[in-house]
């Protein structure tokens, strides 16, 4: 196995989860006042986009296994997604309870509605008619998304197996033509007030699906040509996208699938484990920290509106925003941290065993169960 791995892990991408949740973090709560810092905060909500991606290159990287073929069950695959899901997710939505309860200027039967919705992962369906359906956790839109993606998954997996390398890269340079179609076609007629239309799941799918064509064509590879030239190719997509970041583009562009082949290419290089940028991610520190991000993604928003509630209006956090963002941060990241230890992790294990791995062994012998799907949103 090599270095760049773990137990099935891509550590490399592991790494790579918590620079995006970070910037996620930042673009939602950070008042940095340079220039620079500030260009890209601006544009932070492009760590959605690489979420998205890299979901579909690490679920194909798990499940598939060529040939048209799906590694175990469906059934046991969307049970998997639960395990995975659901735990951290309700401890968001428990956190942000008594905020909803007493800060929500919505009517209490939204506030219930909103609740049900978000519960079964739907309520960024409804988030375009212009009312925010999402109060309960806003980030939990994205999960929404995610869940319509884990949805199609095993039918999309096993379709687009069977296409060549070209129709593949044919089919994700479509995909990023419908996602700045979408984008031009917003700007027109301006369908919608800020971006409201880029949180329906529909959407956002074509960044998905050019993860999961990403994946496939990193199996098929070259290793003898691709893995001995990934090093620069990690180097130059970076420097790409933190270009792109600094570019004053309207932030739709970021947020759809646009730049996401981009993505793609780093991810796909990154993946290999060569050069610097690899070397860095996949060290155990940012690794730890990857594995937590999910938590680090669900909490970051409670974390904030709690305190917000309690110190928001004092002068330090008026006076000292930054110190008082990166006291927040420290502070989700390790909440986060305990998070995936003594909840994330453990209900994940009894989850699976329970529901996946009793049954899959009596009713399919021959199913593996994939254990390391790391570097997923979720």
């Amino acid at each position: 196995m090599s270095s760049s791995q773990l137990g099935g892990q891509i550590l490399a991408l592991t790494g790579l989860r918590y620079l995006a949740a970070a910037s996620v973090v930042a673009f939602h709560f950070s008042k940095s006042g340079n220039a620079w810092v500030r260009a890209l905060v601006d544009h932070g909500g492009f760590g959605v986009v690489i979420f998205f991606v890299l979901s579909g290159f690490i679920l194909v990287y798990s499940y598939d296994v060529g040939a048209g073929k799906f590694r175990g069950t469906r059934p046991a695959f969307w049970a998997a997604r639960v395990a995975r899901l659901y735990p951290t997710y309700v401890v968001g939505m428990m956190l942000m309870a008594p905020v909803v309860l007493m800060r929500s200027a919505e009517p209490a039967w939204q506030q219930l509605a909103s609740g049900i919705l978000s519960f079964a992962l739907i309520q960024s369906w409804f988030n375009s008619l212009g009312t925010s359906w999402g109060i309960w956790n806003p980030p939990g839109w994205s999960l929404s998304a995610e869940a319509f993606f884990y949805l199609l998954f095993p039918a999309v997996c096993v379709t687009l197996s069977k296409l060549s390398t070209i129709r593949l890269v044919v089919f994700a340079g479509v995909c990023c033509g419908i996602g700045a179609l979408s984008v031009f076609t917003q700007t027109i007629v301006e369908l919608a007030a800020g971006d409201l239309w880029g949180y329906i799941p529909l959407i956002r799918l074509p960044e998905f699906l050019i993860g999961v064509a990403a994946g496939l064509i990193w199996k098929r590879r070259d290793t003898r040509v691709f893995d001995r030239s990934a090093s620069w190719i990690t180097t130059l997509s970076a420097g790409a996208l933190i270009l792109l970041m600094l570019l004053p583009l309207d932030d739709r562009w970021y947020a759809r699938a646009t730049f996401a082949p981009l993505v793609a290419l780093f991810i796909c290089a990154l993946a290999c484990g060569q050069g610097p940028i690899a070397k860095i991610l996949s060290c155990e520190p940012l690794v730890k920290l990857g594995k937590a991000s999910f938590s680090v993604y669900i909490l970051h928003w409670p974390v904030w509106m709690i305190l917000d509630e309690v110190f928001g209006p004092s002068s330090f956090a008026i006076r000292q925003p930054n110190l008082y963002f990166g006291l927040y941060f420290m502070l989700t990241t390790g909440l986060a941290c305990l998070c995936f230890k003594y909840v994330e992790e453990p209900m994940n294990r009894i989850l699976r065993e329970k529901f996946i791995n009793s049954s899959s062994a009596a009713r399919y012998p021959a199913t593996v169960i994939p254990q390391h799907e790391s570097a997923t949103l979720t």
